[in-house]
């Protein structure tokens, strides 16, 4: 663990990042070493789960990627989960690519698989907006923990299904138009794969 911490300070370094914060790094290792971690790698936010201050956040997902992208350069591309999607490997269509350089569209965390590979297929069917995957992540989401288990595919899907989806978007903002952007989001995905499954037929 002492060893990737290392790791991730040098490479903030030779990036010229400022403003290395030792009492942030202090409590950081004390943490990590009173819990007994060997490793960071693979972590969400360095294993830090409590809420914390911005600042404070911001250096912890920079140490994570640091680490995780060592960690992937060392093993190989071959060896990355193809659930764990790196916006850096998309074809984003913004101008500034560097800002989310440490974002993923994380397809583990869906219990619906056909959800995972329904989501994978439409991120990479053609360049998209960071702001629209996160929406759409987030739609999802709410829609994967509102869909029943024993869904195998899309068209399992009944009008029940969706209704209990959009109830529970409703439920999940009172804001008329982030609504909005949630269903269009899952409309969005069920558009691809119905227009994807007409291509293989």
């Amino acid at each position: 663990m002492r060893w990737e911490l290392l790791y991730a300070l040098q490479q903030r370094d030779l990036e010229g990042r400022s403003g290395l914060n030792a009492i942030y790094l202090r409590i950081l290792y004390l943490k990590l070493r009173a819990a007994s971690v060997e490793s960071l790698v693979g972590q969400e936010a360095c294993g830090w789960d409590a809420k914390m201050h911005a600042n404070m956040r911001g250096f912890l997902k920079s140490i994570q990627w640091h680490i995780d992208e060592g960690h992937r350069q060392w093993l190989g591309p071959e060896s990355q989960d193809p659930r764990l999607v790196l916006f850096r490997d998309l074809d984003l269509r913004t101008n500034r690519h560097t800002q989310y350089k440490t974002r993923a569209l994380d397809l583990r965390k869906f219990s619906h698989e056909w959800v995972s590979d329904s989501l994978l297929g439409w991120v990479r069917a053609t360049s998209r907006s960071p702001g629209e995957i996160s929406i759409v992540e987030r739609a999802w989401k709410i829609a994967d923990a509102a869909i029943p288990q024993g869904r195998h595919d899309p068209r399992d899907l009944t009008i029940s299904d969706m209704d209990l989806a959009i109830r529970a978007i409703l439920r999940h903002s009172d804001n008329p138009q982030y609504q909005k952007k949630l269903i269009l989001g899952i409309k969005k995905v069920l558009e691809h794969v119905r227009a994807d499954e007409r291509l293989r037929h």
